[in-house]
């Protein structure tokens, strides 16, 4: 392919095949040559504007976007700050709680041991009980005993 197929083909917007020879539609003048390679270069110009107004519009809506976050981020940093806060401060509440409860479990313990004791203690003292119920009964059946025989004892005394 002549080199100034290729500039053509760039000129070209209907997509030409590739197996098309170009070269025979090349001016054959230097100054249809100069005009070619000038709408040629005319025309990657005005392609290269448009990019750079897409790529302007594209670096606009960018900037729009990071606005807008910097502002949600600037609206949401407060409530971020407070719930870390809050966060904070539920975890000092929660130490605070287990600490409290494993006094409480400590606690119970001894007051488990106290029980115990006070359980063997009443234990104890319902045997003295028994003991001093039976040998009060037996004190008083053998009061009872001698009291009879004081009285038969007198009763035939008389």
């Amino acid at each position: 392919m002549h080199r100034w197929g290729r500039l053509l083909q760039l000129e070209s917007h209907e997509g030409r095949l590739m197996s098309e020879d170009l070269t025979k539609k090349l001016p054959r003048t230097d100054s249809e040559k100069i005009t070619l390679i000038l709408t040629t270069v005319q025309n990657l110009e005005a392609r290269q504007d448009n990019t750079d107004l897409r790529l302007s519009n594209l670096e606009k809506r960018f900037d729009s976007l990071d606005q807008k976050v910097e502002e949600r981020l600037y609206d949401t940093r407060p409530i971020w700050q407070k719930a870390v806060a809050a966060i904070a401060q539920l975890q000092e509440g929660q130490t605070r709680s287990q600490e409290g409860q494993n006094r409480l479990e400590g606690e119970m313990r001894d007051i488990k041991i106290s029980l115990r004791n006070v359980v063997r203690h009443v234990e104890i003292l319902n045997d003295t009980m028994l003991k001093i119920q039976g040998e009060y009964r037996d004190l008083s059946h053998r009061i009872l005993d001698v009291e009879l025989e004081h009285q038969k004892q007198r009763n035939s005394q008389t």
